[in-house]
């Protein structure tokens, strides 16, 4: 994907600023996370484009790492399940951050206000990483009222967005990164012996999913996705003596496994 700071900075610059000299202002954040930005399932607007247009200034001014989305679908509504998010996950994305716009006009005198809904995610494991709003002021209809109230609501979103961000990083970096482990075609009770065996070398961890085809966990650990994956390949050796399993999946904050047919 392409970067979003080429295509934004001469919209900074004319904001008061290039986005270089506003993310000097703070320390950037210590986690280097891919972050994109795009509506939500509803059906783009005029007022969706300048609500990415400002978030992704304001994470750009703060110092992240920000990809256009251009030519990916929509977010979907399921998170981590849907097949927008598999893509871009499979892309490198670590952050999305999807967001709707909704413009409120009031019976009595017309005025109107907007309100913008945030939702941060880690595509891979799910994990919310924040979930904010921002309404702007109630103001009078008019030319360019709209616009502004956008600009106004997405300006108050982006600072809360920005601030959970850097929150949900200090808790990565303290407590360990959240990882998702998938185990598919696993060995009968392979649940009960990978859940036991996790206990042993992630700090937290949860099983979100369990069937004859796959079983799922929660890890979390201050492991890189390399380290992690030695690890369980002598715990799972241990557990499993003479099953035979291939990594299929080894990406920052998700491993999957497929254990193989016996004698095949």
């Amino acid at each position: 994907m392409k970067s979003a700071r080429t295509t934004l900075v001469i919209l900074l610059s004319l904001a008061g600023g290039s986005a270089a000299a506003r993310a000097g202002e703070r320390t950037p954040p210590p986690c280097h996370w891919n972050v994109t930005v795009i509506p939500a399932a509803a059906a783009k607007s005029s007022n969706s484009l300048m609500a990415a247009l400002k978030l992704t200034g304001i994470l750009l001014q703060d110092g992240w790492d920000v990809a256009e989305s251009g030519g990916f679908p929509q977010a979907g509504p399921s998170g981590a399940q849907d097949e927008e998010s598999a893509a871009l996950a499979m892309a490198g994305v670590d952050v999305i951050v999807s967001f709707a716009v909704k413009t409120t006009v009031a019976p009595d005198d017309g005025g109107l206000s907007v309100a913008l809904q945030i939702k941060a995610y880690n595509p891979r494991t799910g994990e919310t990483l924040a979930d904010v709003t921002g309404t702007s002021p109630r103001r009078a209809r008019g030319p360019g009222a709209e616009n502004r109230a956008v600009d106004d609501a997405a300006a108050r979103a982006g600072t809360r967005l920005r601030d959970a961000l850097r929150a949900a990083c200090q808790v990565t970096r303290k407590q360990g990164a959240l990882y998702r482990l998938i185990f598919r075609n696993p060995p009968a009770g392979a649940d009960i012996k990978i859940d036991r065996l996790l206990r042993k070398i992630c700090r937290k961890t949860s099983m979100r999913k369990s069937t004859r085809s796959q079983v799922v966990f929660n890890c979390r650990s201050r492991e890189e996705s390399i380290e992690l994956r030695v690890i369980l390949d002598k715990e799972l050796q241990a557990a499993f003596p003479g099953r035979e399993y291939e990594w299929r999946a080894v990406l920052r904050n998700m491993l999957a496994a497929t254990f193989l047919p016996r004698g095949r």
